[in-house]
């Protein structure tokens, strides 16, 4: 037996370390496609969130407009009012939900209307 025969009954290095090498390169590849498929996920999430944002940017600015005419409003309906003082715009109350909107304009409403119809009657009466 020479050096360069190998036993029978023991394992070939060479196929070993070839076998090794398959596996290496298929393990790195499903990595590269795992890694390539979680980087495109996460671009869409990205994406999706950026728009979200744009949306919730937009609803705020529209609100906010909403609420200025809301209280612009308000004050043309009490300028005549001298001992009324003026106040300024309202200011955004940023631990406002925006989801319980409805609730906040169903508050908001009746007691715009309790306001200037007591205006209207403070009227009536200096007349």
């Amino acid at each position: 037996m020479t050096e360069d025969t190998i036993p029978l009954g023991e394992p070939d290095p060479l196929a070993q370390y070839r076998e090794l090498l398959d596996l290496a390169r298929h393990a790195a590849r499903r990595h590269a496609d795992r890694e390539r498929k979680r980087a495109v996920d996460l671009v869409g999430e990205i994406s999706a969130a950026d728009r979200a944002i744009a949306k919730a940017r937009e609803e705020e600015k529209q609100i906010r407009a909403e609420v200025i005419a809301w209280w612009r409003r308000v004050a043309a309906t009490s300028a005549n009012v001298s001992w009324l003082p003026a106040f300024p715009e309202p200011k955004p109350d940023l631990s406002a939900r925006p989801e319980q909107l409805g609730e906040y304009l169903g508050d908001i409403e009746p007691a715009t209307k309790a306001f200037q119809s007591a205006l209207r009657r403070t009227s009536w009466l200096k007349r």
